[in-house]
């Protein structure tokens, strides 16, 4: 389960027919904050239509994603960043999430039947942290702005690992060894590639290394004999760009997710 999804209330069987990211965001201006919402909208509205058409009207607005309950029922949830202080040098309001939430609700006033559902708030040190659930050494993501830990993020609802976007950020390329058309930045690749239906949830799980083993069994591993089985897997034991190791988290969830070879799943 992706970060978004894992802090969401959506049911069982939800799916994600849609997903944006906004290219003209304004250039980070000192500290900034990102603030989410899930939007519920009436069973005769499309998901698709009614997020391009309120986002238009979002000036702080980075991207989002829309999709349908397993009802039928529209929603969407879209992402805002500014800076931390400009509600008060603007508005005189201490909340720093003021004027993106008064964004929101002037673009709502397009549609009475849109419904907020839940909202969601980041600092960039609570933006980090997202990573570093994922065994992410937040050294690795340093220089990236809000928007980019936004954008990384949204990635990974389009079943790519937030690790291999990481490891490919400098170079721009999203999918090394693959022909496709590439846009020179890994989230647009992203993007791109959901957006044609190339990218596809992972197989079942009894298709995976981990159906060979126990997070138990991993985590009492010694570290030399953990990182012999990462690489048995394919796995890399250091992380591309700054060639640190990785944790011994992250090695624990990528074998649990390795792919089996071929000759062993036959």
């Amino acid at each position: 389960m992706t970060h978004f999804y894992n802090r969401l209330p959506f049911p069982p069987d939800s799916r994600m027919t849609g997903i944006w990211s906004n290219s003209w965001v304004d250039d980070p201006m000192g500290d900034e904050v990102a603030i989410g919402h899930l939007i519920s909208f009436p069973d005769n509205q499309d998901a698709g239509l009614e997020s391009d058409f309120l986002s238009s009207h979002m000036p702080f607005n980075v991207g989002g994603f829309s999709g349908v309950y397993p009802d039928g029922s529209p929603w969407m949830f879209i992402l805002q960043k500014a800076p931390a202080d400009v509600s008060k040098r603007l508005m005189r309001e201490e909340d720093p999430y003021w004027l993106m939430r008064d964004s929101l609700q002037r673009a709502m006033r397009f549609n009475h039947e849109a419904r907020i559902v839940d909202e969601l708030t980041w600092t960039r040190g609570k933006l980090e942290f997202a990573y570093a659930l994922e065994g992410i050494n937040t050294d690795d993501i340093a220089d990236w702005t809000i928007t980019d830990l936004i954008r990384g993020l949204l990635t990974e609802c389009c079943y790519v690992e937030l690790s291999d976007i990481v490891d490919r950020h400098a170079t721009g390329c999203a999918f090394p060894g693959i022909e496709h058309d590439c846009a020179a930045d890994v989230f647009t690749d992203v993007f791109a590639r959901w957006g044609v239906g190339l990218l596809r949830r992972p197989e079942p799980q009894d298709n995976y290394v981990g159906a060979w083993y126990s997070i138990e069994d991993l985590q009492a591993m010694p570290r030399p004999e953990l990182e012999a089985t990462a690489k048995e897997c394919g796995i890399r034991v250091r992380c591309r760009n700054s060639k640190k190791h990785r944790s011994r988290k992250r090695l624990i969830a990528l074998i649990i997710k390795a792919p089996k070879k071929q000759n062993e799943s036959e």
